[in-house]
């Protein structure tokens, strides 16, 4: 009977497999004792003949529990039940390390063979496999063609042409390559400042041709000789020989006990009026020189005042050609009174001397010829003739009322550098009259005076061989 409900109960008697027996129970003893307790502990009503639980109240009225009993052996493994579905993709792994090189592959098929052409040509035939290049690309022909500019139905592109690249950086700067050969002389430019010298060119000789063998002679105008121990110098002019048209000094030079000292030289005083603003100044000078004798001579400058000296060129090759001999950057004292330009002579030759220049400055200027009207004006200013020889066109003629002396002015041509002395040359012709002479000179003119014998007509002029005036003014 059902001691919690007043029902009777019915006792299944028979063993159920998953209840825990003690030796020397059976069914009936053991059901006996696990109902009261199970009813007493309000453990839930276990049937042991269907192994469920039922609910339950027990005696108290609360719910009815059993002890737990101990685990049972594990049970056989049952058989595997249905694969689950697919779960989600789970995250990707790392990259995992480069494997080991495979074997290499067997060798390809032997490509077509290319006839390379060069750059297209419309007038060219090109067959298949001909290569071109053709405006920085190259083609490959597909099909035979004639005049079928690229890219086109005929060609396969082999090599885009690139587009050009940023400009790089500028490289460093080069070593510096070897000097050129000279390129050819450039024309004569202008002189940058003026020639000092007087007659450069050697075109002046207004005293004559030569030959002038005595020391102290004026050849060209403006050139003096100075011929120095048992030396002998003559100097003529000469326009076989110059350099360049016109005419050259020729100086034919024996060596005696000169020792190099002869000269042929042209003098430039540094005193009021003429050359005084050259004192302390840097002055060059170029000459041209020609000999066939080595050594034979050079260029010298000489300067006098404080530290004043003379500065040499080298000596003129003796080639038979003409050759520019320079002296440059020589300072010229503050207190020099004088610069000398010479040629000097130390070996027995002849020597032709032509077209020179002096000028202010550092660098020697080659010669550049000055106007003939300027050229001769400058010389006038040194020497001059009043007339031609024996032109008789200096005429002193007059009436006198009675013999006695009677005076005339000659003006100059050009002033003169200083007080010239002025000389009268020849036997000139005389009409009632018996002598002329020079009575007063001065920088513009001079005066000449007539003995008349007596009164009358009367008349002297310079008819006749060198019959003439010369005013020499050279300081």
């Amino acid at each position: 009977m059902d001691h919690r409900r007043g029902q009777p109960l019915t006792l299944q008697t028979r063993v159920a497999s998953f209840l825990l027996y003690a030796q020397g129970d059976d069914v009936q003893t053991y059901l006996q004792k696990w109902l009261p307790l199970s009813w007493t502990r309000n453990d839930a009503l276990f049937d042991p003949v269907t192994g469920h639980t039922h609910n339950g109240a027990g005696p108290s009225g609360g719910p009815v529990s059993g002890v737990t009993g101990p685990a049972g052996p594990a049970g056989p493994q049952g058989p595997q039940g249905p694969q689950g579905p697919t779960g989600a993709t789970g995250p990707q792994g790392p990259t995992g390390a480069t494997g080991a090189t495979g074997p290499q592959g067997p060798a390809g098929a032997a490509g077509p063979t290319v006839n390379w052409r060069g750059a297209w040509s419309s007038s060219t035939s090109y067959a298949i496999n001909d290569a071109v290049s053709s405006a920085g690309s190259s083609y490959l022909a597909t099909a035979a063609n004639t005049n079928q500019l690229p890219p086109g139905a005929s060609w396969a592109l082999m090599a885009q042409v690139g587009a050009t690249g940023p400009q790089g950086p500028t490289g460093a700067t080069g070593p510096t390559g070897a000097t050129g050969a000279s390129g050819p002389q450039g024309p004569q430019g202008p002189p940058g400042t003026p020639n000092q010298l007087t007659n450069g060119g050697l075109e002046l000789w207004q005293r004559g041709n030569g030959p002038f063998t005595t020391s102290g002679s004026v050849t060209a105008d403006r050139w003096v000789s100075q011929i120095a121990g048992t030396d002998t110098l003559s100097v003529s002019r000469d326009t076989a020989n110059a350099d360049g048209p016109g005419a050259d000094a020729a100086c034919t030079f024996v060596l005696g006990s000169g020792a190099g000292a002869t000269r042929l030289y042209q003098l430039l005083r540094l005193s009021s009026g003429e050359y005084q603003q050259l004192a302390g100044k840097t002055i060059s000078v170029d000459v041209r020189l020609r000999t066939a004798t080595a050594n034979a001579a050079r260029v010298g400058v000489q300067t006098d005042g404080t530290g004043g000296t003379t500065t040499y060129s080298s000596f003129v090759a003796g080639d038979g050609a003409y050759h520019t001999m320079t002296v440059a950057a020589l300072a010229v004292p503050s207190d020099a009174t004088s610069i000398i330009l010479g040629i000097y002579f130390a070996a027995s030759a002849t020597v032709y001397f032509d077209n020179t220049t002096l000028v202010v400055g550092s660098t020697p200027l080659d010669y550049v010829p000055a106007a003939p009207a300027d050229d001769l004006a400058r010389a006038l200013r040194y020497y001059e003739k009043l007339a031609v020889d024996a032109d008789a066109t200096l005429i002193v003629s007059g009436i006198a009322q009675a013999g006695g002396t009677l005076y005339y002015t000659f003006p100059y041509k050009a002033p003169k550098a200083v007080t010239p002395t002025v000389t009268r040359t020849g036997t000139w012709q005389f009409s009632n009259a018996t002598a002329i002479a020079v009575d007063t000179q001065g920088t513009q003119g001079c005066r000449v005076n007539v003995s008349v014998s007596a009164a009358g007509t009367y008349y002297a002029n310079n008819s006749g061989t060198s019959n003439n005036i010369t005013v020499e003014a050279n300081p």
